[in-house]
Order: C-alpha cells, then structure tokens, then sequence
C-alpha cells in the first residue's frame, strides 16, 4: 500500500472516529430520556402556583420559549435577562409589553464580560479571556439587580445559563437574597472545570433554606423555598 494511500486511510479513520463521538454527545443519556418521556418541559417546569401579582424571573432568555409557557398560564410580573442583542430583538418583539426584557447577563458582579459564541449555546467568559467568537457585554449583579427592583420576593427563578449558574446562585445565597425566593429551578451543566465539586457545595448551601423537589440530574431540577 501507498503512502498517500495510508495517509487517507488514517485520515478517514480519524473522521469516523471523531463522527462516532460527536454523535455520541448528541445522544440523550438517561436522564434527558427520562425527562422526555416524562414531558418535563411541559408538565413539571409549569407546575407552580403562580398568579398574575407573582414575580418571574427567566435568566437565559433566549427566544423566549419558556417564558412564553410560563406568560399564556399565569400572566405574573415578567422579567427576562439575555446578553445577546440578537436574542432581545427576538424577545422585545414577542413580549411588547408582557415583560421587562433586560439586555444584560444576570450574575454575581457588575460590569463588562464577555459572551462566548459555541455552536447553538453561549457562555460568560472573564474579560481576559480572547476567544474567536466572542463579544463583550454587560453583567449585572443580582443584588444590584433586586435592590433596584425593590424585590422583596420572587416566586419563580429559571436559570439557564450555561455554567453562569454557579456564581449566580452561590451570589444570590451569599447576598441573602436567596431566602426571598420560593422556587429555583435550574440546569446545571459541566462545561465548568470542577462541576461536581461546586455543584455539591451549592447542594449544601441551598438544603438549609430550600427543599429539593425534583431533580433530573443536569438537566432540570427545581427547588422550594422551606416553610
């Protein structure tokens, strides 16, 4: 056999190989087939008791899918925050004057960061961080955020934010804003160096003033403020 010949032989094997893996992380592992069966998005993730005098807080709000779900039942005091220009045009044209569409991230400081483009997702990066497809944008702390707002309680957090979601909470208890909130619900990913780790310590914080209703593990879980 040739050397070019084995060259292409290496090369296709390469590609296959690399098919096979990406495919792989493309295919729902248990808990996402669980929560698709289950129909999650549509039963449980609408399964509180809200009302129009209710606050809703959507972080990550994309194109507004959930929010939409959340808007048509209840119809409570909406606020949406996504970073992405792109994503709040889609948002404020939606909603009009059905919520507060808030063209910032959501997180545990105030100031530039950077929002970092992967595929059909985005991440914050530090303001150091260079990468290809990125762009800066504007962070608010949740604590500034609620001492605007005057937010004296909020009855349902979503967060979805991927990897964000560690600072923001652990902020959120560390401020003691947390005790003024009666469901979190959240998706907890492993794109953070040290998930598990940070994960469990957030598990620890939250037990002592909310109860863990249901969890399908890094894809949804939701928790209630104890009574």
């Amino acid at each position: 056999m040739s050397f070019t010949n084995n060259i292409f032989r290496r090369r296709n094997l390469r590609l296959f190989l690399r098919k096979i893996v990406n495919n792989f992380k493309k295919t729902p592992n248990i808990n996402q087939r669980k929560w698709f069966k289950d129909d999650g998005d549509n039963t449980l993730r609408l399964a509180y008791n809200l009302d129009k005098n209710s606050v809703f807080i959507e972080v990550g709000g994309y194109k507004g899918f959930y929010a939409r779900k959340i808007i048509n039942k209840f119809d409570p005091i909406t606020f949406i925050f996504e970073p992405d220009t792109e994503y709040v045009e889609i948002l404020e044209e939606e909603f009009n004057n059905n919520a507060k569409i808030i063209n910032k991230a959501l997180g545990n400081t105030d100031g530039q960061v950077n929002l970092i483009e992967k595929g059909d997702s985005s991440f914050i990066g530090d303001v150091s961080e260079q990468f290809i497809n990125s762009k800066k944008v504007e962070m608010i702390s949740y604590d500034t955020f609620a001492n605007n707002e005057n937010l004296k309680k909020v009855d349902l957090i979503s967060i979805n934010i991927e990897g964000g979601e560690y600072k923001l909470i652990d902020h959120i208890i560390e401020k003691k804003h947390i005790e003024n909130i009666k469901h979190l619900q959240v998706q907890f990913h492993k794109n953070i160096k040290g998930h598990k780790k940070l994960k469990k310590a957030l598990y620890d914080k939250l037990s002592k003033t909310h109860k863990l209703e249901w969890s399908y593990n890094y894809v949804w879980e939701s928790w209630k403020l104890k009574i």
